[in-house]
């Protein structure tokens, strides 16, 4: 028996030799995969952890408002970047997750070069516990930091190359109910899981599994200082322990803002406003219900604290493992039931484009920090003239007057209080005028080039890649009549992106060559009083527009990838 198990497998290596030495190898699908490590190697000069408070490096000045700078000594996980690359004929794709919290296009323009021949994709899992890599959390370390996982992307792409191998394709998709919940009015999710599994041909090993579902990584809580790839790093974790394999995370649809389940308590939207505790039997647009303030698995508890959304380190870990663990269930259950797919072709195509950066703050903020300190991922178009001079002019109004009180105190000939009263009130008030010219134009000045992306591995799967946090009603669509609070609550929804989809699978990844933020609906906008769902009596609207850079990146964005879908 021994002898004829022995002769079977010298005639597959044997055939597979063949095919390999020959023209024939030409049409096998290759994959190989690889990992590099880039938690901080020196703790001490890494930057504060991205995500939760917003630094003052707007003004250039200290971010003592972020006291999150990681310790070794509060290390829940490693972090890592992870690639998948698939080559079939002449056409080559690498697809990358990174530990952070997001990436700049700007500085991810040296893979491309790196790596011309090959169609380059990073994306962040989006994790609220590792360092800051856009420069928004922290002023310190960023750019050192940025290098060391630019270095490692190339490592960990060069050595997923190296390890090419042919392979076989499996995919599967299921719908999770209760794990992940909408923050944000009106209630709509993507409960969508898909998982891709990548086997090799010669062994039928596992060598991948890629894992696409739509949930914030923020289980630890604003004050937490402890470093984690939080719960995709988990779930990663036990599928390649599982399988023996290099796996990967990508997160989907998450603006809205999608969190896992117990991140936050929720109060049934009614008609006086928020009021009473969940409703576990409300439903909203996809099926989610809330969990109970308890939720069970395998007799481990994840209690949720009803008073404060800030998380002590130790219910973090033990909500992030719990959720991981029921997310694992998932992924075994799509592998048994997974679909076989012929991938014998490839299609990749990208689509760069502007966007205006409406969002004057967001857009100030990077110019000053990104741009001096990195590299510029914003640019001024057209008015770059202006807005030099009319700051030009202002600082030397403020000098004039400086100089003519001085000037009065020291002259011999005495003019008139009225006289320099009058002088002071004109440049004061051409000051306002030059200022407001600024404020109304900035709102047109700025631009970033951004992209978006689509791959289709043979007939039956297809993946979109957006730069940023896309609002589920973007993906899947909804019927949600937009509340009459919000800004343009007449305006009808963009296309959602999966109905125009034509493979059967249908994958939509998020942050992905890019962050520029929250990828809002124009009709859910919502900066103007009233606000949309009974929060006149509020301070504020519903977080996210502080975030996003306006009010027309979603239809910009969503007109680009139809147009890419249509190529």
């Amino acid at each position: 028996m021994r002898a004829w198990i022995t002769l079977i497998k010298l005639v597959k290596l044997v055939f597979l030799s063949f095919f390999l030495l020959s023209g024939f190898c030409n049409a096998l699908t290759l994959a190989g995969v690889s990992k590099e490590k880039i938690t901080p190697i020196d703790f001490q000069r890494s930057p504060r952890l991205a995500g939760y408070k917003i630094s003052a490096s707007l003004l250039g000045c200290s971010i003592s408002q972020n006291p999150r700078k990681p310790s070794e000594n509060l290390k829940h996980t490693d972090l890592y970047v992870r690639t998948l690359v698939i080559k079939h004929d002449n056409k080559t794709i690498a697809l990358v997750s990174v530990d952070v919290i997001g990436l700049f296009r700007n500085s991810l323009e040296f893979v491309h070069l790196a790596f011309p021949d090959v169609f380059c994709i990073i994306s962040a899992t989006h994790t609220h516990s590792a360092p800051d890599t856009l420069g928004v959390w922290s002023t310190e370390y960023v750019g050192e930091y940025l290098a060391f996982v630019q270095s490692a992307i190339i490592r960990s792409i060069h050595g997923a190359i190296q390890q090419l191998k042919p392979v076989t394709f499996s995919v599967g998709t299921t719908k999770i109910i209760g794990l992940s919940q909408d923050y944000r009015l009106p209630f709509v999710i993507d409960n969508n899981m898909n998982v891709l599994f990548v086997n090799e041909l010669e062994t039928g090993k596992m060598l991948s599994v890629l894992v696409n579902w739509s949930a914030h990584p923020a289980n630890f809580g604003k004050g937490s200082i402890n470093l984690s790839g939080d719960y995709p790093a988990v779930l990663i974790n036990l599928i390649d322990q599982k399988f023996g394999c290099i796996s990967l995370f990508f997160n989907g649809a998450i603006g809205g803002h999608i969190t896992t389940s117990w991140a936050k308590l929720f109060k049934k939207p009614g008609k006086d406003g928020f009021s009473g505790l969940p409703d576990e039997n409300y439903i909203p647009e996809t099926g989610e219900q809330f969990l109970p303030l308890n939720f069970e698995f395998e007799g481990k508890v994840a209690p949720r604290n009803a008073n404060s959304n800030v998380l002590d380190d130790k219910k973090g870990i033990e909500r992030i493992e719990i959720l991981a663990l029921n997310l694992f269930e998932f992924v075994k259950s799509v592998y048994a039931d997974r679909e076989t797919v012929d991938v014998d072709h490839i299609i990749a195509k990208r689509k760069i484009f502007e966007i205006p950066i409406e969002n004057r703050f967001y857009a100030l903020n990077q110019w000053l920090y990104i741009g001096n300190k990195l590299e510029k991922s914003i640019i001024l178009k057209n008015y770059s003239g202006i807005f030099f001079f009319s700051y030009l002019l202002v600082f030397l109004s403020f000098f004039t007057i400086i100089v003519l009180v001085i000037k009065r105190k020291k002259s011999k000939t005495k003019y008139s209080c009225k006289t320099y009263l009058f002088t002071i009130f004109v440049i004061l008030f051409l000051n306002i005028g030059i200022y407001g010219l600024i404020y109304y134009l900035s709102r047109y000045m700025y631009v970033t080039n951004t992209e978006v992306n689509y791959v289709q591995l043979g007939d039956k799967i297809g993946i979109v890649f957006v730069p940023g946090e896309l609002y589920p009603e973007l993906s899947i669509g909804t019927s949600i009549v937009p509340d009459v609070g919000c800004d343009y609550h007449n305006l009808s929804w963009e296309p959602p992106i999966k109905p125009l989809m034509k493979p059967k699978y249908k994958f939509v990844i998020g942050l992905a060559n890019d962050e520029i933020g929250y990828i809002i609906p124009k009709c859910l906008w919502d900066e103007k009083k009233p606000y949309a769902y009974h929060r006149e009596g509020m301070s504020s609207p519903q977080y996210n527009e502080a975030n996003s850079a306006g009010y027309d990146t979603a239809g910009i964005v969503i007109s680009n990838l139809i147009r890419l879908l249509k190529e």
